[in-house]
């Protein structure tokens, strides 16, 4: 899956090619979970072009409620620097018909990315 991100703090989806949405609300690009509680595991992040000296980006599994105010999870990593991927080998709990949306938090001012990610997620 992928996504670009700017230099500010967005939210994308989880699935698919998505546009980053502000940081304002997830609702835009807020995808609906199963109608079974599920977990989602094992974060793989890459990024296209490295944030750069003394910046980063932080990109976490949030969830969301319907009104688009956001959540963030345990399950996210950060990649800063000269560096272009990160992992997290953690899962969380996600609730049955909740729904869930990337947010990338930047520290300083990282540079315009596509974000591509890959999580398990499953009963």
């Amino acid at each position: 899956f992928s996504s670009s991100v700017g230099g500010s703090s967005q939210f994308f989806a989880v699935s698919g090619q998505s546009v980053a949405v502000s940081a304002a609300t997830a609702l835009p690009v807020a995808v609906r979970t199963p109608a079974v509680q599920v977990t989602a595991a094992s974060l793989s992040v890459s990024l296209d072009t490295a944030p750069g000296t003394g910046d980063s980006r932080t990109i976490v599994l949030s969830t969301s409620n319907p009104s688009g105010a956001a959540t963030t999870t345990s399950l996210g990593c950060t990649i800063g620097g000269a560096s272009t991927s990160c992992t997290d080998a953690g899962s969380v709990t996600l609730p049955a018909n909740g729904l869930i949306v990337f947010f990338a938090q930047a520290s300083g001012s990282p540079e315009t990315s596509g974000v591509r990610f890959g999580f398990t997620i499953g009963p």
